[in-house]
This record gives C-alpha cells, structure tokens and sequence, in this order.
C-alpha cells in the first residue's frame, strides 16, 4: 500500500517535519510556487488567491498510490493556489483522501471546506480531515503523520 504526502506550507519549521515523513511507503511532494519572488511577495500572492501554476515536475502518477494525504495552511482564500490546482489536475477517484489543515478558528475551517469541495469536484472523497494548531505541532517537533494518528486516536 503506497501512500503520497502532498504538503504546502509558508512555515518553514512545518515544511521540515512534513519532509520528515517519508519512508519506503510513503512518497513526500512539497508543493509551492516556484517563482523567484521573496518569500513576502509569494505569501500576498497565495492570500489573494493567485498563483503560477502547478508545475511540470509535479505531474507524478497519481494511480499508483492508494492513499493521498493533502497537507496545507489555511489562507483567507481557503487554500493556497497551487493545492487547489494540484487536486483539479489529478483524478482521485476510489482513493483513500485523507487532509490536514495547519491552522485553527475561522480560517482552518474556510480551508477544510474549500479541501472537502476540490476533492469532491476531483472525484473522491475526504475520508478524515484533521485541524492542527501550528505551534502544538512544531512544539512537539515530530514528523507530520505520527503527529495526526495521535490527534485522530485521542480526539
């Protein structure tokens, strides 16, 4: 059973611990905008909803994976551009989706809509979705999958 780990995050920290996570089942694939712009600039761009596109290098295929976990920040959009493209370009039906979201309150729940809706419009559905405060999760300093089975069992 292979697994692929779709992360984006402006966090550097979560970006770390999100790379933490592969093994030999689970593929890792960081999505951000591959731009030259500063850091700031790339923020404003994905708040207010613009992007470069999903590029080539991110065309994996994405039938020979039985479980897909998005990962991202929330943003006033839902989520960030480049996540949202990424799930129109790939079909996922029959496949196990689970997401999580980096962030709490209004915004977290803006992005767990907006990740429900894309996946639904991709074909599959989201099996779990899991909230997680950014400083818990950088606090404890573990890898990202390791960090949500112990919210999923403890909640």
């Amino acid at each position: 059973m292979k697994t692929l780990l779709v992360h984006c995050s402006g966090d550097e920290a979560v970006t770390s611990l999100c790379a933490k996570s592969a093994s030999s089942s689970i593929d890792v694939l960081e999505l951000r905008e591959l731009s030259n712009a500063s850091p700031l600039l790339k923020r404003i761009k994905n708040y207010c909803g613009r992007s470069a596109g999903v590029p080539r290098s991110y065309d994996l295929p994405v039938e020979a994976y039985d479980k897909i976990i998005i990962a991202c920040d929330g943003c006033l959009s839902g989520v960030y551009p480049v996540v949202g493209q990424f799930i129109e370009k790939h079909t996922l039906r029959a496949k196990d989706v689970s997401c999580i979201v980096f962030g709490e309150g209004r915004v977290a729940k803006k992005a767990s809509d907006a990740l429900r809706v894309l996946v639904a419009l991709s074909g599959g559905t989201v099996s779990r979705l899991v909230s997680v405060p950014v400083r818990t999760f950088k606090r404890d300093d573990e890898d990202v999958l390791t960090f949500v089975r112990h919210e999923m069992t403890v909640r």
